[in-house]
Parts: structure tokens; sequence; C-alpha cells
């Protein structure tokens, strides 16, 4: 038969992109050193090489073609016959066979030649639909949608397909593109279908929707993992090799949708440099992984907790990353992220920049500042006061003015109804740049907020506003871990810190002080790790002891900067807390703190009153039932984290127990969390009709509130005898 090329060269070029990429290593080796013996070029080699699943990388692919000598012992003949084997003629047009690249669209099914079409198109429509019964997807905790599974005969690079999982990859019209075959068998090789080069993409979850994240994952494992653990979807790029054609493929679909690429272990080079060149983020494995591993295996040791926190974090491409795709050249891209080294920068070339305050010294954007204090303090009445003030533009205490920025609160622990707005309309907020954190849409159905899935949303969310000031109430909620150890505070709180330093926000964490602690360092006060004082940058202190001077009982209230890394540290205000109605909605009070006098001194100094007061040093059963009043205020917490956080603030368990049984906290079983894992026993406060069992007097407050009131008493809407009247 006579050949339509002019010469062997582009012969051989045609024939080449016949040949299935994803056939075994030793096969694939053969036809490099057919082409390199033929002429055909090293960027021919690694465009077609790029759609199969044997490919590694750029660098890998030319170490392979630089070590071959085009004098081997595989001449022309192998590459020819291989490709007749997959359907090629030797006189079809060269342009007949479609060029498939990263950089290339995929081809349609009508486009391949007839044997290897025929093939492909009959093997998929004799396909019946996947169970979750297969053995592939059991042993991968994998979904079934989309994907078939095939019976017969076909061999594929000598290996039978019968029983294998067949997973679709569309071209961006919706057709069938090509397929991948996943023999059940576990540790055998994925087989692209024959004649085909890997080409298109295969969606889990959806739908995709402009603004929103969706995952580019290597594999169909990965892909599930991610869907299961975010609820977002997630792509199969089928390849590392072919992460940047599938987020390029997607944004070009979605304008407006972030892509998040997923790397293996091993690939994170070439998963930045695809996430630089689409203008997506990254996300690699954690450490100490082997080479290889992926989020299903994550998924599959950790659970899908330990992805969705992983997932919840993506970075962006490092800058020299960034550099490299502008100018280029792409299959430099992860020689240059591997040569990257580190930079000095002379501080004489930097120009200074101020810290931009919103109240000079005590809070400032895009930094993380943490407010602690014993319960009756009044922490949260203290961080309304603060919203209040930014959300206006209104004055400090020491009368200068803040800028005016929306705020932000996320509360685990008090009801933004009748609680946090009620403070807020007395702190004379502009309640319409005021928003709570509720919870997470997850296709119309409300559920929970949880750091481990969720940060990723609020990161999403806060950039739809102008948003200064974001409180977190108490900032123990943003770890998903233990937040007596260091690492898993430091990790849980990083998400936040990024936030605050990208966004310009001031974020405002409220925390517990230690039982037991009087009279130390101030920072080490504060509950749990210290990693929570060593992060913030501004730490305050709220406190307060008994009025010595005229007998009155009334308390005094010190509000102290106790640590700061951006300005000085000491120094203070007085403030008192006060009840009041709002007037456009009788019957409904709140608090409101009164600032009072500056205060002068180091911290420790000004401290030292109210720590020798005597509620300071009060019976230990006492102190544990407003402990135990202000951690449960908000609902019911698990048994463990009881202890936990009890241990932290200083409390023997025992001493717990006692308080439990005084004020009549409740031990009920409830059902498992977002995920479904099994009941387990929690304690809630009195159910409704059950008063509060508190022995403190009702002038005195709790957490900024009365202690006699509680959302489970009715004389929660009681007014109190001075009452400030504030119109929402």
């Amino acid at each position: 038969m006579a050949s339509n090329f002019p010469d062997d060269v582009s012969r051989a070029e045609s024939a080449i992109w016949s040949i299935d990429p994803g056939l075994p290593r030793e096969q694939w080796l053969q036809v490099a050193m057919s082409a390199k013996s033929v002429g055909l070029s090293s960027q021919t080699f690694v465009d077609w090489s790029s759609g199969g699943g044997n490919f590694k990388s750029a660098r890998d692919c030319m170490t392979v073609w630089r070590s071959i000598k085009p004098e081997g012992g595989i001449g022309p003949g192998t590459l020819f016959g291989m490709a007749r084997d997959a359907g090629w003629s030797d006189a079809s047009p060269r342009n007949d066979h479609a060029r498939v690249s990263p950089r290339n669209a995929p081809v349609s099914p009508q486009k391949a030649s007839g044997r290897s079409a025929s093939i492909f198109m009959d093997t998929w429509d004799g396909a019946k639909p996947a169970s979750a019964s297969h053995a592939y997807i059991t042993r991968k905790l994998g979904l079934v949608d989309g994907l078939r599974v095939y019976r017969g005969p076909l061999t594929v690079a000598g290996q039978s397909l019968d029983g294998a999982l067949l997973v679709p990859a569309f071209a961006p019209d919706g057709s069938l593109a090509t397929w991948q075959a996943i023999p059940a068998e576990a540790g055998a090789q994925k087989l692209n279908a024959p004649g085909r080069p890997m080409a298109g993409t295969f969606i889990v979850g959806g739908p995709v929707r402009a603004g929103e994240p969706v995952f580019i994952c290597e594999g169909i494992g990965a892909a599930w993992s991610a869907h299961q653990a975010t609820a977002k979807p997630a792509v199969v790029a089928f390849g590392s090799s072919r992460l940047q054609q599938a987020a390029q493929s997607l944004v070009e679909r979605f304008p407006g949708v972030l892509p998040v690429l997923v790397a293996d272990v091993g690939k994170e080079a070439l998963c930045e440099a695809a996430a630089a060149a689409v203008g997506g983020l990254w996300v690699g494995m954690p450490a100490a992984w082997p080479v290889n591993s992926d989020i299903n295996d994550l998924h599959q040791t950790e659970g899908l907790g330990a992805v969705a926190a992983l997932l919840s974090a993506p970075q962006k491409p490092a800058p020299e990353v960034l550099s490299a795709v502008q100018r280029g050249d792409p299959s430099q891209v992860v020689i240059t992220r591997e040569r990257a080294r580190a930079v000095l920068v002379k501080a004489s070339t930097m120009t200074p920049e101020p810290i931009k305050w919103f109240w000079d010294g005590w809070l400032a954007r895009g930094k993380l500042h943490i407010l602690g204090g014993a319960p009756g303090t009044g922490k949260t009445t203290l961080a309304m006061s603060l919203a209040a003030t930014v959300s206006v533009g209104g004055r400090w205490p020491d009368g200068t003015r803040s800028a005016a920025a929306s705020v932000v609160i996320w509360t685990a622990e008090d009801d933004p109804a009748d609680t946090l707005a009620p403070r807020l309309a007395l702190a004379g907020a502009d309640l319409d740049r005021v928003s709570f954190l509720t919870g997470v849409d997850l296709q119309g159905e409300l559920r929970a907020f949880d750091p481990a899935y969720d940060i990723v949303h609020l990161r999403e969310a806060l950039m739809s506003t102008d948003v200064g000031l974001l409180i977190v109430d108490p900032i123990v909620a943003a770890i998903s871990g233990d937040s007596h150890k260091n690492a898993e505070v430091r990790r849980g709180l990083q998400p936040l810190v990024d936030i605050a330093a990208e966004m310009g926000v001031a974020v405002l964490g409220i925390t517990h002080l230690s039982k037991g602690t009087a009279g130390r360092d101030p920072l080490e006060r504060l509950t749990g790790s210290l990693a929570f004082g060593a992060l913030a940058r501004v730490v305050f202190i709220a406190a307060k002891h008994q009025d010595q001077g005229d007998g009155t009982g009334q308390d005094t209230r010190l509000f102290v900067r106790v640590k700061s890394n951006i300005g000085p540290d000491g120094e203070g205000f007085q403030y008192s807390v006060e009840q009041g109605e709002v007037t456009s909605c009788p019957g409904v009070v709140g608090s409101a703190v009164r600032w009072g006098a500056a205060l002068h001194g180091e911290a420790r100094e000004l401290l030292s009153d109210a720590d020798a007061s005597p509620d300071s040093n009060g019976d230990s059963v006492h102190d544990a039932k407003a402990f135990l009043a202000d951690l449960l205020s908000d609902g019911p917490v698990p048994v463990k984290a009881v202890r936990a956080d009890a241990e932290g603030a200083g409390y023997t368990w025992a001493t717990i127990r006692r308080a439990q049984k005084a004020i009549g906290v409740e031990a009920v079983k409830e059902g498992g969390h977002f995920g479904g894992s099994a009941q387990k026993w929690v304690w809630r406060l009195p159910t409704s009709g059950a008063p509060l069992k508190m022995l403190k007097s009702t002038e005195d407050a709790e957490g900024a509130q009365r202690n006699d009131l509680s959302t489970f008493s009715k004389s929660e809407h009681r007014q109190s005898d001075q009452t400030i009247e504030v119109d929402i």
C-alpha cells in the first residue's frame, strides 16, 4: 500500500498518535527508542506521553529520551507495527490522526480510525452500570454514579478487561472522548481504551458553580475522597501530567470557578506549576507519606475529617513557579521549582509600611488578637462593644475614632438572636454591618459550621464583604484537634492568620483563663496550648475584683493589654457591664459595656488586685459551676470535650462532677456528628422549666449577662432597675 507521507518522520509522527500512551513501561520505552531511531523530536515524544498513566513528569520523560542512543537495537519497524495493531493505516494522511497534548482540546469518538473506534464504543455501550460492590469501589471507599463495569473478552496490552471498572472521560462539548479501565484486582494497572489517547475529564459530584472551588485530582480515588469530604465537585484529570489541561478546560467551561489542584506525593512540583498556569490554588499531601500516596489513602487511614482539613487550606503557587510559567516553557517549570533557592533581600531596598490600626496600639488590621478572661468578666460583651465601634466608625475609650467596616461574628456559645443582637444594639452598632456565621448551606440544607471542613467556605464568604473585624467566640472552636497540643493549635489557627493577613481583617478570638493560675505570667493563664498566645500579635485579659473602697460590693472590671508584638504592652481601661432594654423590642434585655478610666502600668501589676480578690479565690465548686454554665450555654457539649476543657482550665474532674449535680446539668445521648458517627454522651443545661441552680447574686455577671438569666429561665427578659433604652 502506497504511503501518503512525504518522509518517514512525518509517517512516524502520524503513527505514534495511534498508540495508547498508557501501555506498560517496557513497551513505552520501546516506543521511545523506535521514535528516536526514526528521527522524531523530543517534544513530540513528551506530548504523546502526557496522555498515559506511566508518564511521571516532563523531567522523567526527557531523562529517558536523552538516555536513548539513536542507533540502539530497536528500529522504526517497532513503532509502525504497534501503530498498525492499534488501527493506524500507512495510507492515512497525517491530519487524520488528532494530535492530543496538554495544550490541545480532546477529540470526539468520530475522529478515531475505524477498528479502534468500533472497539472503543462497543466496549462502552456493552458495559453495565457499576454497583457499590465492585472490588475497586469498595477498596477505595468510592461512589458509583456515571461508572460502568465491562464483561467480555477484550484484552488491552496483554491484560484482560473482564470485570474492569470503566471511568468515562468527556470532552467539553459533552461527547465521550475515551474511557479508562480499572481492573478489579488490587494492584492491577489502569488501562486506556485501545487506540484512544487520553483526553477529557470526569466530574464527581456537582453541579459546578462559578465562584466556588472545584478540586482537580489525578485519579478517581482522590476525586471520590475530595467530593465526600467537602461536598464540592471534583474533577478526574487521569494523570498528574494532565492536571493543567483539566484545569484549563474547567475554567474555560465555567468562567469564575476556582480550580484547586490536588497533588499526589511526589507530584507536588507539577501540580503547583499547573495551578500557576491556570490562576488556581494547589494542595499537597501531609509530610512523611510515601511516594504516590494521595488523599484517598489519607481518607482510608485517617478519615474524611483529615481530608477536609487538608483541602480547607489550599496554597498559592510560589512566586518562582509563577515566574517560570510566565516565561513560557512548561517543561522547565518542574526543574525550576526543584532548583528554587532562598532569596535574601536587603532591608535597605524595602519600603517600611505602618501597621494599619482600627484602634491605635490595640486592634490592628491583618492580625490575630486574643481576649481571655474568667467566667463573669464580660468577655463577649466586651467583644460586642468593639464590634459596635468598628461597625459605625465610633470612638474608642481613649477618645480616638475607628475606621468603619463590616463585622462578622462566628459564635459557638451565645445565641445571636436573644443574646448577641441585643448586646450589639445596646452598644450602638450598625446592625446592617454586622453578620453572624450561622452554618453552611449544603445544596439547600443548612448544617453546622465545622472548622475541619469549612474554613475555605468562610474565606469565600468574607471575600464578598468589606469585613474589617472577625470575632471567633470561643477561639477553640477553630481547632478541629486537641486545643492543648501546640502543633494542632497552630494548624487550626493558621488559616485564620492567613485570612487576616490576606484580607486585612482584624481577627479577635475569645477564650477562658486556666484555673489556679493567679499570679503567673498573664500569657500562661490562657486555657489550652501556649500557641494561642504565641500566634496572636496582641493579647488582652479581662478581669474583675471587688471594690475595697466604698463597701458596696460593686465590681471593678479591668481590660488589660498583656502582650503586643506590634506596639506597647501594658496599660488598660476600667469598665462596667450594665443591663438594658432594647426600646424597639419590649421585653428584650441585654448587657452593654460602659468604659471607665484609663489604667497605667504593667499588665501583671494591674491584674494583681484582681488575682487577690475574694471572688477569684472562692469556693472551687462555686467557680466550677460558673465555668460549666458558660461552657454549656450554647448547647450540648460531648463529655470528652467538657473534661478536656475543664482540665485545661485547672479543674479536677471530681469538682466538675459536683458542679454538674449542683446546677442540674443533664447527661444524655445524642446522634452522631456530620458524617454518620455513632451516638455519644453529652452534657447540657437543664431543659425548659428546670431552673439553673446558680448561687451567685443577681448583681454579678456571667459571661457579660446576669447569672440568674438564661435561655432556660422565664426571667431572661426581665428589665433591670437601671435601663438603657436603645432603638434598633
